[in-house]
């Protein structure tokens, strides 16, 4: 077995004891990168919890706005066909109340010269086919 041949005769630093208190340039500079590298990874992983809460976000915003979207539509049908059976009913002041206006003069005529040519073009007769002949 073999043994040590005598005691250390090295009790402290060589330098002294107050350099061993003091950190070196490139120990400095080594935490100081060490501490900039968490600093930015800490910040990339805020930004991309940050980018997914605002997806989500994002979502369902659009999906309210959605439901919104398909509650009035209903509602508006509902008032149409309020109106249509009021007026079927010959009840105007309560289709009034719920937002139909009565049509112009003009509206009216406009609407049956458009009835008449179109019964006027469904009453000419149909054109030979050409196509069927050979």
């Amino acid at each position: 077995m073999w043994e040590v041949p005598g005691v250390c005769e090295i009790t402290e630093a060589e330098g002294g004891a107050s350099g061993s208190d003091r950190m070196t340039l490139k120990q400095l500079g080594s935490y100081l990168l060490g501490g900039l590298g968490v600093l930015l990874l800490l910040a990339i992983l805020v930004a991309m919890v940050a980018r997914q809460a605002a997806k989500r976000s994002g979502q369902l915003m659009r999906q309210n706005v959605a439901l919104q979207e398909q509650i009035f539509d209903g509602e508006d049908v509902r008032r149409e066909e309020w109106i249509e059976y009021y007026l079927g009913q010959g009840d105007l002041e309560k289709a009034k109340e719920l937002g139909w206006v009565e049509k112009a003069d003009w509206q009216l005529h406009q609407e049956e010269e458009e009835k008449d040519a179109e019964e006027a073009i469904e009453a000419l007769p149909d054109a030979l086919d050409l196509d069927d002949l050979l």
